[in-house]
């Protein structure tokens, strides 16, 4: 079939223009950044840890993984390392690990649960923030969480909804934030996923982000990923495409972002998976 030589094509082209952005602190897997930052309602277990606690407890298993992010233009680093289990109660629990260098030095460590049933689930998370904003004196200590809901149809159709930083935002690095997504899992192929995201310590024309994400599945193990993403606080919108791999146990995955309005910032993004 020819549409598969098409959809690679797509993508040589939005990769090859691929030079970067600033990643919300919310998005540091492959797949969210490939997807443009669309992925409350798609995230996998590993991927939920961050975005949104309630897909926490959609898939059964014991899950592992962790991403890689670095931009050199201005010395941007962030690891990630989490642990899901899913599969020894009847709760989702997750352990994460976050440490960025850049804009903000700082570290995260997370504990999120959810619970739910076929169709509906809820999550939450409790995070340690212990972190500064480049040059500051002080290191700041404090503890903030995010609740989260995801809502599945028979159809395929999804749901998200997402509080994140509920409480504590006394550190500037730290905002208040809610967001909406609906989600196809199976579109002709294809998975898709829109997002709202409203930053309640911006105003309203500057603090209203949206995001936009697809992935296709070729040959059964290769995910082609693209997204959009538009920022209310900076004016710009970012480019974005990456590709997983999965075999029977093990994924890894490869991301690249920019900013339309700058071509000289790229921000790659390397994550390894699995299920145990």
């Amino acid at each position: 079939m020819v549409r598969h030589p098409v959809l690679a094509t797509v993508f040589v082209l939005v990769a090859g223009a691929a030079s970067a952005a600033s990643p919300l602190t919310g998005v540091l897997d492959t797949r969210a950044i490939a997807m443009g930052g669309a992925l409350r309602a798609l995230a996998t277990p590993l991927e939920a840890a961050r975005i949104n606690p309630a897909g926490l407890a959609r898939t059964r298993g014991f899950f592992g993984g962790s991403a890689y992010l670095t931009r050199r233009h201005d010395a941007f680093d962030a690891l990630s390392a989490t642990l899901v289990d899913n599969i020894s109660s009847p709760f989702g629990g997750a352990i994460q690990y976050v440490r960025f260098q850049g804009e903000q030095e700082r570290e995260d460590l997370s504990l999120g649960l959810a619970a739910g049933r076929d169709g509906q689930w809820w999550g939450a998370t409790l995070r340690y923030v212990h972190g500064r904003t480049r040059g500051a004196d002080d290191w700041r200590d404090l503890l903030t969480g995010d609740l989260g809901a995801l809502f599945e149809r028979p159809s395929g159709l999804r749901f998200a909804v997402v509080g994140a930083n509920l409480f504590d935002t006394s550190n500037s690095f730290l905002e208040r934030r809610i967001s909406a997504g609906m989600a196809h899992a199976d579109l002709w192929g294809w998975a898709v996923e829109g997002d709202l995201v409203r930053n309640l310590d911006e105003e309203f024309d500057r603090g209203l982000d949206a995001h936009l994400g697809a992935e296709y599945r070729l040959w059964g193990t290769v995910m082609l990923r693209m997204g959009q993403m538009w920022r209310g606080n900076t004016g710009k919108d970012y480019q974005s495409a990456g590709f997983g791999w999965q075999g029977d146990r093990i994924e890894l995955g490869y991301a690249v972002q920019r900013t339309r309005q700058r071509s000289n910032e790229i921000l790659h993004a390397f994550s390894l998976a699995g299920v145990f």
